[in-house]
């Protein structure tokens, strides 16, 4: 039971990588999609654009100000276009301030930014143009910080092979299981990047998770129950 996930696991990831490098495999017991496992999960990562200007009067020195919300206006058109649907990358600029009163040219601006990615690669593609960022007006100043947090649950080889193990488990139980992948992370994305075989959704059925309109099929829970008993029972 991990109390820090929903935050990135800061304090149990860690913990979490240092005991899945000795486990033979990693079962999740992340909420299914419907009734399907997880196979795949998206790497996130949170990065945040500070841009300084200069402040002046807005109506008596306008020309002595530099306005550093108009420099962040031209890099969230540049952080957007990062996207790729084709490989499943997302760029969202969630979160943005800026400015001190709506008479003065705004000296500061800052900008929060998810970024979800379907592979190592593309992690590094969009970090690495995210660092190299430059300023419209030179007389900006640009910062960028943040990182990858949650490296992405790749289909691989480990990952396919257990699925296919829990597959055939379930259908000695007269379940028919499936597979899916999804955008957001969970501490199986910590494990499957080791290497070791993983496999989520193997807990509660439900949908609409963080949601008002969440819930779980009752129903469903001594099945997984007998699920989760029976693979670790024969894994």
């Amino acid at each position: 039971v991990n109390s820090d996930e929903e935050v990135g696991s800061p304090s149990s990831r860690p913990l979490v990588e240092a005991e899945a490098v000795n486990a033979a495999y990693s079962i999740v017991m992340e909420p299914s999609m419907g009734f399907s496992l997880k196979t795949a999960r998206k790497g996130l990562g949170e990065f945040r654009l500070h841009i300084e200007g200069r402040a002046s009067h807005a109506g008596a020195f306008p020309e002595d100000g530099i306005s550093a919300i108009e420099e962040m206006a031209h890099q969230i058109l540049r952080i957007q276009a990062l996207k790729d649907w084709d490989a499943g990358t997302t760029i969202n600029v969630g979160l943005i301030d800026g400015g001190s009163a709506r008479n003065t040219i705004p000296a500061e601006a800052n900008a929060v930014i998810d970024v979800r990615v379907t592979s190592a690669d593309e992690g590094e593609r969009v970090t690495s143009a995210l660092y190299s960022l430059y300023p419209v007006n030179t007389d900006t100043t640009l910062e960028m910080t943040g990182h990858l947090h949650r490296p992405p649950m790749e289909r691989e080889g480990p990952v396919a092979e257990l699925f296919a193990r829990v597959q055939s488990l379930g259908a000695e139980l007269g379940m028919e299981l499936s597979e899916s992948s999804t955008g957001g992370g969970s501490d199986a994305n910590l494990t499957a990047a080791l290497g070791i075989p993983t496999i989520d959704g193997m807990g509660a059925v439900g949908e609409h998770p963080h949601a008002d309109g969440e819930y779980l099929v009752a129903a469903e829970l001594p099945k997984r129950a007998e699920l989760l008993a029976h693979c670790l029972r024969m894994l």
